[in-house]
């Protein structure tokens, strides 16, 4: 029995092992590769590819053909209708941009997949007490990074850029270029060199960050790094978080209700400093213009039923969702949604294990802010915010039934 005993864990610690190295690429360092004909390949993409080849190759010599619980196939199911619907429209319309359309399938099809498929049996053997340990480590280091970074910008004028780790080797010296310039100051873009997309992943953590990290100086530190992104989409994330996080997860008490009040200024008071800092007013906040996007919007009139064939598929926009109908029609969007959102209805219809856990709980609530503010900014196709929104998926599915956890009591 021992020597069964410490096989167990040993193949427990190569999971964990291989768990760690991803997140440290795709959670941490996202960014980190090199280009190919200006197509990114990141160290996180190919050790993810490598990883889900390895699971594969693993499944065929070993003959296990039921490996997949039944709900991971019924959410991959559901991606077959706008699989055949997107498909079906770059094909007869065609595409002008074949970086964004191999993007596409990638973050839209195989990453699923690759979570989903692959990675069923190994995220059985992690312990969801060591996931978390390693989730909260990297988000509170890609915060204070970020903020470091950012003053450091300030100061001296120059990013800090660490080639094959914190950027792309295809983009150092190009980081000044980017989107990210706010009339003189730069947004907060840590380690993924855009202040939206860092701020829309790290809304997806920040229900569970906020929940399980137990220092308070280290939650204002991922906020304050939110708020240096000085994206107004990622602004008005931060806001619904407080309001959602003390609708859905905080003990009602005399304390959490002056608790969110106090948040709520605390988040006004801020948003009237950084108006200040970038030398605006309060129109900026409430841009009617949408940040210039507004022209996105046409399509709640014109949009047709099904794919639009009259226009190449070019990528897919800011306002995500506007941007399907405009590609894809309403049938694809609606298609589209059914595959985002299956696995928080299976969670709401308590069909996955352990769906009281406060892990799956905030974990599902990230999920919820993120396609909240993706109507504004989801940057869908872009590194890394598909593979951490499935990475989260597959966490919420996952059977930890063996798996011990303390349940702390929220007192935030």
């Amino acid at each position: 029995m021992k020597i069964i005993s410490s096989k167990i864990s040993l193949k427990r610690n190569k999971y964990e092992y291989m768990a760690t190295l991803l997140l440290f690429f795709i959670l941490l360092f996202p960014k980190g590769g090199i280009k190919i004909a200006d197509i990114p390949l990141t160290v996180g993409y190919a050790l993810l590819f490598s990883l889900a080849g390895l699971c594969f190759t693993v499944y065929t010599y070993n003959g296990k053909a039921r490996f997949i619980g039944k709900y991971h196939l019924l959410c991959l199911m559901l991606f077959l209708p706008f699989f055949v619907i997107s498909t079906v429209k770059i094909i007869f319309a065609g595409q002008t941009s074949l970086g964004f359309t191999i993007s596409f399938y990638i973050s839209l099809f195989v990453i699923p997949t690759i979570f989903l498929l692959l990675f069923y049996h190994p995220l059985k053997k992690i312990s969801i007490q060591y996931i978390k340990d390693i989730i909260l480590k990297f988000v509170f280091i890609t915060a204070v990074y970020g903020i470091v970074l950012f003053f450091y910008k300030l100061w001296t004028g120059d990013f800090i850029e660490i080639p094959l780790l914190t950027i792309n080797l295809g983009d150092a010296g190009e980081l000044g270029n980017k989107h990210i310039n706010r009339g003189g100051i730069f947004k907060l873009i840590s380690t993924y060199n855009n202040g939206n997309i860092y701020g829309v992943c790290m809304l997806m953590f920040l229900p569970f960050y906020n929940y399980f990290e137990e220092k308070p100086y280290k939650k204002l530190i991922l906020k304050l790094a939110l708020f240096l992104t000085l994206s107004r989409t990622v602004w008005f994330g931060l806001l619904l978080f407080e309001v959602l996080n003390f609708v859905f997860i905080q003990k009602k008490t005399l304390k959490s209700i002056i608790g969110i009040f106090l948040a709520i200024i605390g988040i006004f008071l801020l948003l009237s400093v950084g108006v200040a800092i970038l030398n605006t007013d309060i129109l900026f906040i409430f841009d009617t213009s949408f940040g210039g996007r507004v022209g996105q919007l046409n399509v709640l009139y014109n949009g047709t039923f099904f794919p639009n064939l009259d226009i190449p598929f070019a990528g897919i926009l800011e306002m995500i969702y506007f941007s399907f109908i405009n590609h894809f029609g309403w049938v694809g969007l609606l298609s589209f949604l059914a595959c985002l959102t299956a696995p928080l209805f299976l969670f709401l219809l308590k069909k996955v294990p352990n769906y009281k856990l406060h892990e799956k709980k905030t974990l599902a609530l990230g999920l919820v802010l993120y396609l909240i503010v993706a109507t504004i900014d989801g940057a869908i196709l872009y590194i890394p915010v598909m593979v951490l929104y499935w990475l989260i998926v597959a966490l919420i599915l996952s059977d930890f039934n063996k798996v011990k956890t303390n349940q702390k009591q929220y007192t935030n």
